[in-house]
C-alpha cells in the first residue's frame, strides 16, 4: 500500500512538473511575442520622430527663407524710400 501510494504520489509531481515546463514555456513564448511588438513599436515611433523632426527643419528651412526675402523686400523699400524723399 505505501508503494502504491508512492508511485501515485511520484506520478502527480511528475505530471505537476510537467504541468508546470508547459505553462513555463507558454509564458516565455508570450514574453518573447510582446518584446517582439515592443521593439516593433518602438521602431515605429523611432521613425515617426525621425520623420517628423525632419518635417520641422524643412518647415523652419522654408520660414526662414520666406523671412530672409521680407527682410531683403522692406531693406529694399527703406532704400527706395528714402532715396525718394532725399530728391
Amino acid at each position: 500500500v505505501a508503494e502504491e501510494e508512492e508511485e501515485k504520489s511520484a506520478a502527480e509531481l511528475q505530471a505537476l512538473e510537467i504541468h508546470k515546463n508547459l505553462i513555463e514555456t507558454g509564458v516565455n513564448e508570450g514574453l518573447n511575442e510582446a518584446m517582439n511588438e515592443l521593439h516593433e513599436i518602438q521602431k515605429k515611433h523611432q521613425i515617426a520622430v525621425r520623420t517628423t523632426n525632419e518635417e520641422k527643419m524643412q518647415m523652419l528651412d522654408k520660414l526662414y527663407h520666406v523671412l530672409e526675402i521680407v527682410a531683403f523686400h522692406v531693406g529694399s523699400e527703406e532704400v527706395s524710400h528714402t532715396h525718394y524723399y532725399e530728391h
